[in-house]
């Protein structure tokens, strides 16, 4: 129950009100606090896997949803380092390329990191009304994810404070 995050920003123009953003990417960040609490690593946070609704009047309520490959990090017991069942191996890649983590496009080990990235790429485009990198095709985005350096997000929205440009080029380190 709710919209997806991507259709709110299409429907918005492309951007949301910072303060709007901010409200939508600190529930997505304590949503992703209880999983990464859980051992589990979503993999695939996008604006389609944000579903905003409201609930007891209050607006823009949020759900983190598709964990269809997520990765369990702890097993059962609680003990860190569990076996990787064969969609977790080292050397393939989940993920949508606009908001993957680089390690995440290389193929490589990921952690709860990977998800604070992905995070920063959709405050970014919350924020700025774009994704940080673009390109032609897939592999040129995630070319591009390991090779560049994001845009300043007040390079695209010069109204943005500093401190959440700050924020969302925290995120995307």
């Amino acid at each position: 129950d709710g919209l997806p995050l991507s259709l709110v920003l299409e429907r918005s123009g492309g951007a949301l009100p910072t303060e709007r953003a901010l409200h939508v990417a600190e529930q997505v960040a304590g949503a992703l606090a209880e999983a990464h609490g859980q051992g589990i690593i979503h993999r695939d946070l996008k604006p389609e896997n944000i579903l905003l609704t409201e609930r007891r009047g209050e607006h823009d309520v949020v759900k983190v949803v598709d964990f269809g490959i997520a990765k369990i990090v702890v097993d059962s017991l609680g003990s860190e380092g569990a076996k990787e069942d064969p969609l977790s191996r080292m050397g393939t890649v989940f993920g949508t390329p606009h908001y993957i983590a680089p390690e995440q496009a290389a193929g490589g080990t990921i952690d709860a990191r990977a998800d604070l990235y992905a995070l920063g790429c959709v405050l970014f485009q919350m924020l700025t009304g774009r994704v940080p990198f673009d390109g032609p095709s897939g592999i040129q985005v995630l070319i591009r994810h390991a090779r560049e350096a994001p845009p300043h997000p007040r390079a695209l929205n010069p109204g943005l404070p500093e401190a959440v440009s700050e924020l969302v080029l925290a995120l995307l380190a």
